[in-house]
């Protein structure tokens, strides 16, 4: 009678071991795994407020380059503006705050507006920022500027341009030295330059702060309609980080 071949067979403890060994290397596999999908997710969020803030820093440097001194209307009378067609109140150039966390940021005349895809250009331009710090929305608004008793003014509403908005900062400089708020008609001028700084926060992102500086092109032209003594040229060497 044969007997059958003496066969080695794993051991209990031998199988818990593998089992072990197996268990360690997927454990590992998941860690590595999992971290790369969460860097993965936090790049791409970063990544998705890296182009929000160039969107909106795009938008506002082309907006205030083309800030403008309006002329008088045909009669001689102060270009007026209103959003519902009526004669509103006297339209100052340039009005800004410096760091804000809700409420009114910005509000300046432009030639730079938003074409609208059922109406012509815009030609000249009242654009408003506001932070709305329930939402951290930072909203837009845009009216077209009009002589007084001509053509109504339109004006579009309150429009995000940005969201997840913790902080709007500006700083506005007269050619010599940096200050936290303009108001045109005080100064009887325009800013040389004025420069932005939003700071943006996701979900799963820390906050981040974007920033950029816009020199206002029409600046000393500005100066000679409104009636001050010189179009004095903004300095050169002023730095822009000098708060």
């Amino acid at each position: 009678m044969r007997t059958a071949p003496n066969v080695r067979r794993f051991t209990l403890v031998e199988t818990l071991l593998a089992l072990g060994i197996i268990a360690l290397v997927l454990g590992l596999a998941y860690g590595t795994y999992a971290a790369a999908t969460q860097s993965v997710s936090r790049c791409g969020d970063r990544a998705g407020l890296d182009m929000e803030a160039r969107a909106l820093m795009d938008r506002m440097e082309r907006e205030m380059r083309c800030v403008c001194v309006p002329l008088s209307s045909s009669d001689g009378g102060t270009i007026r503006t209103g959003p519902t067609g009526t004669v509103g109140e006297l339209q100052p150039l340039l009005v800004g705050r410096g760091a804000t966390t809700d409420g009114e940021v910005l509000h300046f005349v432009t030639t730079g507006g938003m074409a609208r895809q059922d109406g012509p250009l815009p030609g000249l331009s009242v654009v408003r920022y506001r932070l709305d710090r329930a939402s951290r929305t930072l909203l837009r608004s845009q009216g077209t500027l009009v002589d007084a008793g001509d053509v109504p003014a339109r004006d579009v509403g309150w429009l995000p341009v940005a969201r997840d908005v913790e902080s709007v900062a500006l700083a506005y400089s007269d050619g010599e030295k940096w200050r936290d708020d303009w108001d045109s008609e005080d100064a009887g001028a325009l800013p040389a330059a004025v420069h932005v700084e939003v700071t943006l926060r996701g979900e799963d992102t820390p906050a981040t702060t974007f920033a950029t500086s816009v020199w206002l092109p029409c600046q000393a032209q500005a100066r000679v309609r409104l009636g001050t003594e010189e179009a004095a040229e903004p300095r050169a060497d002023a730095p822009l980080s000098e708060q």
